[in-house]
């Protein structure tokens, strides 16, 4: 397995659960059939970009504010999202009547690779990625984080 695909299952572990310590990190790669070892792990979780805080590792990001947690964002998106729905290269994201910056803030800070941008209003904001499939996966992405 690549280094990408094991970056990617790394990210995806620190999305969907709070890992304390590298050598949880390292078990729960295992799990998934990724063996690594404490030098392999400190460099992909520098070259990610986590830091290790109260809640465990998180991305940082480079804006200087607090880093954004799973736990975070997906107790920001249940308490204001109202529906999500991929139209071309966009994910059209409603929300709340005055909320849509303070979901669209975060999901800016998370820096998927898939977004090129955010477009936010009242109570509506805009996703743009570069193709109909990465809006697909982001819009299936905000789906899960709201279920």
């Amino acid at each position: 397995m690549t280094p990408k695909q094991r970056q990617k299952a790394i990210l995806q572990i620190v999305e969907a659960r709070v890992v304390k310590s590298q050598r949880q990190l390292g078990d729960l790669l295992a799990r998934r059939g990724f063996a690594a070892t404490q030098s392999t792990l400190s460099r992909d979780i520098a070259d990610l970009g986590l830091v290790k805080g109260a809640a465990g590792y998180v991305l940082a990001p480079p804006n200087g504010r607090e880093p954004v947690t799973a736990r975070g964002l997906r107790s920001t998106l249940r308490s204001f999202v109202l529906e999500v729905e991929a139209v071309a290269n966009q994910v059209l994201v409603k929300t709340t009547s005055g909320s849509a910056n303070a979901v669209a803030d975060p999901l800016d800070d998370v820096e998927w690779s898939e977004v090129a941008g955010i477009v936010a209003g009242d109570d509506t904001f805009l996703i743009i990625t570069r193709s109909a499939r990465q809006a697909k996966t982001i819009a299936k992405r905000i789906r899960q984080l709201l279920s």
